[in-house]
């Protein structure tokens, strides 16, 4: 593989996305950085469910990033913060917890935390997707809702948000949402009370995925009669 990506580095330098989902075999931390470091027109860039090392994008510049999607790789915090750095367009970023295969020893801090989404919410103000999968508190353990106060605020653009982690609660966040105007929305295992509120901070949602789910009867009728454009 390592061969590989080293031709796509060399003789594919005007490439605009690149998908390698869920490609098993190992990579080398050199030959990921060569890859990333030498793409800098990429648009879209895929590695989901693969072996990509920690410490990849710690040399990457990425001026024309908008799409990343890194769920169920690893991704540390250095790496996060220095790509929200380099790739300022960032429109859309995925990112979750390995849950396939066999456990790995973490290399390096939380995966996720402050720092990242600050490092985001500072540098990628036109993001419009963030999608967050933790299946265990390792991932985002260290966040809180007040992490996110401050990331709302300086991502106005933010249209679609899928929380779909056990770090928090999500009806915690749900006041922060007056901030943007989001569309989209997955969040799982509400309470009435959360939905209702939800209702009232973003009548404007179009798309909504919130199962499994935890609300009563009336609560949806309620969030089905603010949400009109559902």
């Amino acid at each position: 593989p390592d061969v590989a990506l080293a031709d796509i580095a060399d003789q594919l330098q005007t490439l605009e996305v690149l998908v390698l989902s869920h490609v098993r075999c190992e990579m080398s931390e050199q030959s990921v950085r060569r890859l990333v470091s030498g793409l800098t027109r990429l648009r879209l860039l895929d590695l989901s469910f693969t072996t990509v090392p920690p410490g990849s994008f710690l040399d990457a510049a990425l001026p024309n990033l908008e799409e990343l999607n890194m769920e169920g790789s690893q991704l540390y915090d250095p790496g996060v913060v220095h790509l929200a750095k380099t790739a300022p367009q960032l429109r859309s970023l995925t990112v979750g917890h390995r849950r396939q295969g066999p456990p790995r020893k973490a290399v390096g801090p939380t995966v996720f935390s402050s720092r990242s989404l600050d490092a985001i919410g500072a540098n990628c103000q036109e993001l419009r997707l963030l999608s967050m999968h933790g299946w265990n508190k390792d991932v985002f353990g260290s966040l809180s809702e007040l992490d996110f106060t401050d990331f709302f605020d300086h991502c106005p653009q933010l249209d679609t948000l899928e929380l779909d982690v056990v770090a928090f609660p999500p009806a915690s966040l749900m006041k922060h949402f007056r901030y943007v105007c989001l569309t989209t929305v997955r969040i799982p295992n509400l309470e009435s009370d959360a939905l209702q509120f939800l209702a009232d901070h973003c009548p404007q949602l179009r798309h909504a995925t919130l199962q499994p789910s935890k609300f009563n009867g009336s609560a949806l009728d309620y969030f089905a009669s603010r949400c009109r454009q559902l």
